[in-house]
């Protein structure tokens, strides 16, 4: 069974590695609007899916099936996770966000949520580096 588990942690990774670029340019573009439309954050919400998910296989993988050669491979899922509760917290109705506000004023989404996702696709990259290679 982890055969079929390892081969959709891996697909997952790539998906994310896709779509958390692909978010993190969708915010870049719109760094100076003001208004987000609603399925952008929809688009938002399911990348967060996606690595609660790649999250719950790789502990399934990490208990049941073989280990990552590198042992930072696991870190880096810890760090995905953290950076999936942050966003939760900045979105229109979290409280890092009235917090954020509250300090310093309006929340720049699409800054913020740029810099998220490049965050997000770089943890991914080394994720899968260190999965697939050790390095």
């Amino acid at each position: 069974m982890w055969p079929v588990v390892l081969n959709l942690h891996l697909g997952l990774a790539w998906a994310l590695w896709v779509a958390s670029g692909v978010m993190a340019g969708i915010w870049w573009r719109r760094r100076k609007n003001s208004e987000v439309p609603v399925r952008i954050w929809q688009y938002q919400g399911i990348l967060q899916v996606a690595v609660l998910l790649q999250g719950a296989l790789g502990l399934w993988l990490y208990e049941t099936g073989p280990r990552p050669r590198d042992p930072l491979h696991v870190l880096y899922g810890v760090v995905l996770a953290v950076i999936v509760v942050v966003e939760r917290s900045l979105l229109p109705a979290g409280r890092l966000r009235a917090l954020w506000e509250a300090d310093w004023g309006r929340f720049a989404e699409g800054w913020g949520f740029f810099w998220l996702n490049l965050l997000t696709w770089l943890v991914v990259s080394r994720a899968i580096s260190t999965g697939l290679w050790g390095i």
